[in-house]
């Protein structure tokens, strides 16, 4: 929220002109800027700004769907590679001839 002094002392809510253009964010709103003077667009348009917020949000939105996703594909990937991984190591193991009576035994607590 913006808050204006007033002369008297007393502060006031800054409101938009339109109220049906949802809140941003100060990033919002220079990013919005910038994209609207790279396009060529008058950035003191609130509809044109409205515009390319809305643009930007759907965008990211996008993106994070498609990044859980990929994040998700990913980890089960990885828990495959992780089975056959551990697969692959124990294969240069053979098993132990616990018939040899010259190796120590140890003892073993039987509860």
């Amino acid at each position: 929220m913006i808050w204006v002094e007033l002369d008297d002392g007393r502060y006031v809510e800054a409101r938009y002109r339109n109220l049906e253009i949802p809140p941003v964010s100060l990033w919002e709103y220079r990013e919005a800027m910038r994209k609207a003077r790279a396009l060529g667009k008058s950035g003191s348009n609130e509809l044109v700004l409205a515009e390319l917020i809305r643009q930007q949000r759907q965008i990211e939105a996008e993106s994070r769907g498609l990044t859980k996703a990929e994040r998700r594909s990913r980890e089960r990937k990885g828990t495959l590679e992780g089975t056959n991984s551990a697969v692959a190591t124990t294969e240069g193991l053979r098993a132990i001839d616990t018939g040899d009576t010259s190796r120590p035994l140890f003892k073993v607590e039987r509860w």
